[in-house]
């Protein structure tokens, strides 16, 4: 990361950055997946789909139970 840094990476070394970025971001998308799917088992269909209404409706759900504590923590 250093040499990437500073600018001292061969073309070789920068190919090979890349790739590790790239499985990087993979294996936190596929463990956050995993991590919604066993916390949250309905907002996904049986073949581990996510099923976007019912996501959508949870965050405007989290949105107003946040926007309700804020006014009732102002209240206090």
């Amino acid at each position: 990361m250093d040499k990437n840094t500073e600018g001292q990476l061969s073309q070789a070394e920068k190919l090979e950055l890349q790739r590790l970025g790239t499985e990087v971001n993979h294996l936190l998308l596929t463990n956050s997946h995993a991590l919604a799917r066993a916390l949250r088992p309905e907002l996904f269909d049986e073949r581990g789909k996510l099923l976007k209404h019912r996501f959508r409706r949870a965050l405007q759900e989290s949105s107003v139970g946040r926007a309700e504590r804020r006014q009732a923590n102002i209240r206090e």
